[in-house]
């Protein structure tokens, strides 16, 4: 009887896990827009999410009627006069290496781009505000099933001086449901 347990075990894990939704922030992929959630715009919802991570202060999430919640993301809080983008820097790290744990290495964007106007050291922040640099890191196809996550996007944004961080995650349905909401606003004509 013990041997039986041991090998219907790992076959009951795995079919719980084949039913779990990815997602971030105490939040799944698939679930309904909690009931907390404030519709804002174009099918955007700002709430508090069950669990938050202390260098993020505002959370959005967007979804459908037939997928359920399809993208997550927070807005990371302003990291002022950040000229050289040394505070910046060093929290993206240090978010890094949190989501490699959990997600493995990651495609790194970080350049300058040719021509950039401000390309000196001191002008990180307004390189960044200007399109003139990138400074991302991204995952793709990180889970399967639509539930699972599509893809993780972690970028460094700017308003001059002052930086930020923003994470995303998209949902392999995201697309889809982009279109049934686009549809349904689309009904308005």
């Amino acid at each position: 009887m013990r041997y039986l347990f041991l090998i219907i075990l790992p076959l009951v894990l795995s079919f719980a896990r084949m039913g779990c939704a990815d997602g971030a922030f105490g939040l799944e992929f698939g679930q309904a827009i909690p009931e907390t959630a404030n519709e804002k715009s174009d099918g955007f919802y700002y709430l508090k999410p069950p669990k938050t991570h202390p260098e993020f202060e505002t959370y959005v999430i967007s979804g459908s009627d037939s997928f359920g919640v399809c993208r997550i993301s927070a807005i990371g809080k302003d990291h002022n006069d950040d000229e050289w983008g040394l505070s910046i820097k060093a929290k993206y790290e240090e978010i890094i290496k949190a989501l490699e744990k959990k997600y493995g290495v990651g495609e790194r964007e970080e350049f300058l781009r040719p021509g950039a106007l401000y390309d000196d050291p001191e002008d990180f922040s307004r390189a960044i505000s200007k399109n003139q640099r990138i400074h991302q890191i991204y995952w793709e196809n990180v889970s399967d099933g639509p539930t699972g996550l599509n893809d993780l996007f972690l970028t460094v944004k700017a308003d001059w001086e002052d930086t930020y961080i923003i994470i995303q995650y998209r949902s392999n349905s995201y697309n889809d449901c982009k279109i049934e909401y686009m549809e349904k606003a689309n009904d308005a004509f």
